[in-house]
C-alpha cells in the first residue's frame, strides 16, 4: 500500500524539492543566484520553479563534475543525451541520463549548467571542514567548486549543500 516516490524524475519528488526554492526566498530575499547540485535534476528543477515563479530574475546555476556531466551536455544540445558511465567522488552525482521530467523543468527555469573539475570538488570539501567547521559530501560541495573555479558571481549568491554523506576515510585524507 506504499506509493514509490522516484527520487528525481517525480512530479512529487519536484514539488517537495521546490520548497526549498521557497525557504530560500522566506530566508534570503536579496539573493540573486542561487547554485545546485546537479544529478538527474529533482532538486534543481524544484528549486528553479519555485524561485523563477516568484522571483524570475534570480539567476539559477547548476553544477556537475565533469565526469559526470550528462544534464550538462543535455542543456548545451537541448535534449537528453545520456552518457555512458558517471565515475567521480561525488557519488551522489552519477545518474547517467537527466530525467523526462526534470530535463524539461530544467530547460524552461535554470539559467545555466556547469562542470566543475574534480580536483576542486575535494579542495571545497576541505574547505568546509577546515574553515567553515562543515562535514559536506562532495556532491553537495560541487556548488563551492564552482565558486572556486570562478564559474559563478560571488555576489548574493547562495550554494545549495546537499548533504554530509562523506566516506570517512576520504575526509581523513583530505583533511592530512
Amino acid at each position: 500500500g506504499r506509493t514509490e516516490i522516484f527520487p528525481y524524475d517525480s512530479e512529487n519528488a519536484v514539488a517537495g524539492n521546490g520548497t526549498v526554492g521557497l525557504e530560500i526566498l522566506d530566508q534570503f530575499q536579496r539573493v540573486k543566484h542561487v547554485v545546485v547540485p546537479v544529478s538527474g535534476g529533482g532538486l534543481i528543477s524544484g528549486v528553479a520553479l519555485a524561485l523563477k515563479s516568484l522571483k524570475p530574475d534570480t539567476r539559477i546555476w547548476g553544477v556537475q563534475p565533469e565526469n559526470s556531466n550528462a544534464t550538462f551536455l543535455s542543456f548545451q544540445k537541448g535534449e537528453p543525451v545520456p552518457i555512458e558511465k558517471a565515475e567521480t567522488v561525488a557519488d551522489g552525482l552519477q545518474v547517467i541520463r537527466p530525467g523526462r521530467i526534470t530535463f524539461s523543468l530544467i530547460r524552461q527555469y535554470v539559467d545555466d549548467i556547469i562542470t566543475v573539475k574534480e580536483s576542486a570538488i575535494l579542495e571545497a570539501v576541505r574547505h568546509f571542514a577546515l574553515e567553515e567547521k562543515l562535514i559536506v559530501e562532495p556532491s553537495g560541495a560541487v556548488t563551492l567548486a564552482a565558486e572556486l573555479e570562478g564559474k559563478v558571481p560571488a555576489d548574493n549568491t547562495l550554494c545549495i549543500l546537499s548533504g554530509g554523506n562523506i566516506d570517512p576515510r576520504l575526509l581523513i585524507d583530505l583533511l592530512s
